[in-house]
């Protein structure tokens, strides 16, 4: 019976360590997360450059837009297309007709990029200044903000996107005001738009662009033309960006030329 006893005792304290032993444990995690763990940091908006904010947000969906129109010959949403590796890439320069050469089907093929780009991103442009606003709102901000109205413009190795945008914000009597931002993000767009033109010009008054030729003497950019059913040629223009382009000119029954 003694024995039995002392037994019972033995384990009872070492039960007791155990939890002891845990507890400790427990205690020593805890610390470990409160004190050693990386600190997670959430970046906010600079009271006195708002402009950063904007130039990130409507940055990044100038970069989309022009990815998403480069891929398809200069639209969003293209009509006369042709369908190649399962991308729809609009015609520049079509004719229906056999032996005919193409015709034109964007004079003013700049003009029409800054167009389709500014409809892809102008609600986007709203979101990220009512963004702004909330963001700004949510660090017991006032905040006032007026219409918006935006040009986009094409220049080489930049696109830009200027921006009037009234906004007045205050907080413990610091007044801020701004009316202008200008977003600016790198972009071989124009330059690649302007090859594209000359590769439109060249097939609709030759039905043919040579632009092996053309490669030669501006090495900066490269281009593949490959062709598809319906005497269709595919012209892909540019480097890491690049834009897509279908022409069709001078087609012959039974050729792909």
């Amino acid at each position: 019976m003694r024995n039995k006893e002392i037994i019972q005792k033995h384990n009872r304290k070492a039960q007791i360590t155990l939890f002891v032993i845990a507890g400790i444990a427990i205690v020593a995690i805890g610390l470990f997360f409160l004190f050693l763990k990386p600190k997670i940091i959430t970046p906010g908006i600079n009271m006195q450059n708002p402009e950063s904010y904007v130039q990130s947000c409507v940055g990044d969906e100038l970069k989309q837009a022009i990815r998403i129109i480069s891929e398809q010959g200069g639209y969003f949403s293209p009509q006369n297309y042709k369908l190649y590796n399962n991308t729809k890439i609009a015609y520049l320069c079509y004719t229906p007709l056999w032996f005919e050469p193409c015709v034109n089907q964007e004079p003013m093929f700049i003009e029409h990029l800054k167009s389709e780009i500014k409809e892809i991103i102008s609600p986007k442009v709203e979101f990220c200044f009512d963004s702004l606003k909330q963001n700004l709102e949510s660090r017991n901000y006032n905040v006032e903000m007026k219409d918006t109205s935006f040009d986009v413009e094409l220049n080489p190795k930049k696109a830009s996107a200027k921006i009037n945008k009234e906004i007045s914000m205050n907080k413990n009597e610091e007044n801020q005001k701004f009316d202008k931002f200008n977003v600016e993000i790198i972009s071989p767009i124009y330059n690649l738009a302007n090859i594209a033109v000359e590769i439109v010009n060249g097939e609709a008054k030759e039905c043919e662009f040579d632009y092996l030729a053309y490669k030669n003497k501006h090495s900066e950019f490269n281009i593949v033309k490959t062709f598809a059913e319906n005497n269709t040629k595919i012209y892909i223009i540019g480097n890491e960006v690049k834009l897509n382009i279908a022409t069709r000119s001078c087609a012959m029954p039974g050729g792909m030329l």
